[in-house]
Order: structure tokens, then C-alpha cells, then sequence
């Protein structure tokens, strides 16, 4: 080494050992589901992750037959497939980055990309009303079409004998549909929010076009 065109001895001031940062723990509470043609999954963040690698995949006899994957930042917990082709089940699965960007372990989650072809419009309509949830002024509901025809679908939100809310619309057989129903009154509203209305009803009606509907499935919003 030369220093001002003199030589100069190098020397060792010290030795130390560069760790590779290790690999993150899995993500917890994976979430995922299908809302029509979009596929979604959510996760809980991990401390110390850059980013994070998701992916909707579709499995069968162990080998992939899709597979939508996306790698986000360490802010983002959520993606979404916006038209995702369908199936019976789907596995969503995230892993957290580390600094030198080597993902982690995998939190995963199993979820039905589409009702069971079973299913028929009456026990469709139980299972929907039941998966009535309140979320602030508005109940969140989950209707099931079954395959073999589209569904004209309603919902009400009844007080008593009285209907103060509700939704109605056409869904595609063979789709899962989240709608969020409010009642029509803003101090109705304010109500719910406040976590009043103890003896709201949910009530879900179904039927085909051109034929009767099976019955009127009710439930309390949980």
C-alpha cells in the first residue's frame, strides 16, 4: 500500500462475521375468498418484513392447474384477482421478504372458489341468511347461487313486521356474491352502528327465473 508515494504496512484492525438475515416466520390469518369473478386473500403483517409474495392457486392431485402470484410491498396486505377463472378450491398462500429479499415461511388457506355443486337453492338460501354480520350501520351478507341458472336474489332487513332496508339484484349460478345492506333511515343507521337494533331480521329470498321461490330463509345478524 502507498501512502503519498511511500510505502506504508497494511494492518488488521479487526474481523467480524456478516450473518445472513434469517428467513421470517409464516404470515397468520390468511384469509381468502371469492366474491363473483374476483379471488381475494388478506393476511397479518410480520415485524421486520420488505414485502411480501402471495399467490391464489389452483390445485389438482398435487400439481398446479393455475396459479396468480404477486409480490407487494411491506405495507400491502391484500391482493386481488380481479376475473379469476374459478374451480372448486383454491389455496391462498403468502410469505414474508427479508432484507436480502428471501421469502419466508408460507401461511396458507384453503377456500371454495364456488358453492358445491350439490348445493340446492333452498339450502343456499339458509346458508346465506346465516352469514349475516353487522359492520357499523350496514349488515354484510354472503349469497350462495347454485349451478343451473342465474338467481333473482333479495334481501331485507326487517324490524318487526316492518322492512327498513334491503337489496335486490341478479347473480350468476354458480357464484358466491358479498353485499353490504343498510336501512333506509339515517337515524336507523346511526342506530345499527351503535349496536342497537337487537331484533333486526335478516330475510333472503331466491328463486329462479320463471319459477317460485323455495321459501324465506331469516336469520339475526351476528
Amino acid at each position: 500500500m502507498l501512502h503519498g508515494g511511500t510505502p506504508r504496512e497494511a494492518t488488521i484492525e479487526d474481523r467480524f462475521t456478516v450473518r445472513r438475515p434469517s428467513r421470517l416466520r409464516a404470515p397468520r390469518l390468511v384469509r381468502a375468498w371469492r366474491n363473483v369473478y374476483a379471488a381475494s386473500a388478506v393476511w397479518r403483517g410480520v415485524p421486520g418484513a420488505h414485502g411480501y409474495i402471495a399467490e391464489i392457486a389452483v390445485k389438482k392431485k398435487g400439481r398446479k392447474i393455475s396459479s396468480y402470484r404477486k409480490v407487494v410491498g411491506p405495507k400491502k396486505r391484500r391482493i386481488v384477482v380481479p376475473s379469476h377463472p374459478g374451480g372448486s378450491w383454491a389455496v391462498a398462500g403468502v410469505q414474508a421478504l427479508n432484507a436480502d429479499g428471501v421469502p419466508g415461511r408460507v401461511g396458507s388457506k384453503r377456500f371454495r372458489l364456488a358453492p358445491p355443486k350439490s348445493v340446492s337453492l333452498g339450502r343456499a338460501g339458509r346458508q346465506s341468511a346465516r352469514s349475516a354480520v353487522r359492520t357499523g350501520g350496514k349488515v354484510r351478507v354472503r349469497t350462495i347461487c347454485p349451478v343451473n341458472g342465474h338467481c333473482q336474489t333479495r334481501i331485507k332487513l326487517m324490524l318487526g313486521k316492518r322492512t327498513i332496508g334491503g337489496a335486490a339484484y341478479q347473480q350468476v349460478p354458480g357464484t358466491y356474491r358479498f353485499v353490504e345492506v343498510a336501512p333506509n333511515s339515517k337515524a336507523m343507521r346511526k342506530r345499527l352502528a351503535r349496536g342497537g337494533l337487537k331484533n333486526l331480521k335478516v330475510v333472503v329470498l331466491q328463486h329462479r327465473t320463471g319459477t317460485k321461490a323455495p321459501g324465506a330463509f331469516t336469520s339475526s345478524p351476528g
